[in-house]
């Protein structure tokens, strides 16, 4: 029997405070945030990275990038070291066979990154997970990618959709977080699944899965979309997702 990919959209949750020190099983905690309302802590940030990062950030050209790179790789580490029982600085990172972003010895911590614009999502869980965050252009040129990045049903899809732009966000969306979350990131396969409102099967051998997967989107204010992906569950996502605010974070 084959895999499939289980697609819908969901409400944006409402946001929670401070988050829980602990990490629930199956439970996804997302944060959503603008890197402007944590420019004013960059020196401060830049001294929770390690030697690598650093350099990374120097080799930017904007320093909005540099900015933004700072406060994400900072902010990801002030959280998983508060799962993770250690200080931010000594968060290890390390990759997967797919050149995954995970932890060294992660001790079942799980987490990806998304960024869009000025807009950051950092999902952290006990299961494999993917989010993609995109910020929605009114006049981008989305037929281009879509031609070959698409499945012909979706294209079709496409064709009849009274908002193409939206749509095709979603889509987008949806496609990059279920390549994130596997760890394949983006290839050239991304034409042969579809990913619709339905449970769409997987073409047998696609990727090296060997689960079923769920996709959930949701509208984020401020015209984003943002998708995430996990191993299906047995529970709906609507009670296992928590947005929460770090500035609410007491970190």
């Amino acid at each position: 029997m084959g895999y499939h990919l289980s697609c819908q959209s969901i409400a944006c949750p409402e946001s929670y405070g401070q988050a829980p020190q602990t990490l629930t099983p199956g439970n996804i905690y997302l944060w959503n945030l603008e890197t402007d309302q944590y420019l004013h802590r960059i020196a401060e940030f830049k001294k929770l990275l390690s030697v690598e990062e650093k350099l990374r950030a120097e080799r930017y050209y904007q320093q909005k990038d540099t900015e933004r790179y700072i406060v994400t790789r900072a902010i990801l580490r002030l959280l998983l070291a508060r799962y993770h029982s250690c200080e931010p600085e000594k968060i290890k990172f390390t990759t997967n066979k797919n050149r995954k972003p995970q932890l060294f010895e992660g001790n079942g911590i799980y987490f990806n990154v998304s960024h869009s614009h000025q807009r950051i999502a950092i999902a952290i869980s006990t299961q494999e997970i993917g989010v993609d965050l995109e910020f929605v252009k009114p006049d981008f040129d989305y037929m281009d990618i879509a031609s070959y990045s698409f499945a012909q049903e979706e294209l079709t899809w496409l064709n009849e959709s009274q908002h193409p732009v939206d749509d095709f966000f979603c889509l987008w969306t949806r496609k990059e977080a279920f390549l994130k979350g596997t760890g394949s990131g983006l290839t050239d396969t991304m034409h042969e699944f579809s990913c619709l409102d339905k449970d769409n099967p997987l073409p047998a051998g696609i990727l090296g899965i060997n689960d079923n997967w769920d996709l959930n989107t949701m509208k984020i204010p401020g015209d984003y979309f943002l998708s995430i992906a996990t191993a299906e569950s047995a529970a709906p996502l609507e009670n296992q997702l928590f947005l929460f605010d770090f500035s609410h974070a007491a970190l």
